[in-house]
């Protein structure tokens, strides 16, 4: 069986292999190549937890850290940071309150960060 390669089969190839080598030097030449130590986290411990959860977060870069406890129905429950941070790793502690003071009930919230346009969000389970 003789294999005749012809001459688009070649181009395409030698294009494709032309630019996966024009995309891996992209990314080993941009400056904003996120590296582990440079990307957001967001944690809680313990969890499930009662009376107090400890949320550990990092922040990548300099900027106006939100972080808000919200409920499965969607409302927002408490605010536990709304600063200006730099680059680090924090510490935020959750008492099972509300923003008015008073407890909630036992069940499934959400912790959601936000710092810039990125954002993430860690169940967290409140057992009374």
């Amino acid at each position: 069986m003789n294999q005749q390669v012809t001459f688009k089969e070649k181009f395409i190839e030698f294009q494709l292999k032309d630019q996966c080598n024009a995309d891996i030097n992209d990314v080993l030449e941009d400056e904003d190549v996120t590296t582990p130590a440079e990307v957001m986290s967001l944690a809680a411990h313990p969890n499930p937890f009662n009376p107090t959860v400890q949320i550990t977060y990092t922040v990548p870069k300099p900027g106006r850290v939100l972080i808000q406890v919200w409920d499965v129905a969607g409302r927002l429950v408490r605010t536990l940071e709304d600063a200006q941070r730099a680059k680090g790793t924090y510490q935020a502690m959750w008492n099972g309150n509300n923003d008015a003071g008073a407890m909630v009930a036992s069940g499934v919230y959400f912790c959601r960060m936000s710092v810039g346009s990125a954002a993430m969000t860690h169940k967290l389970m409140l057992l009374r």
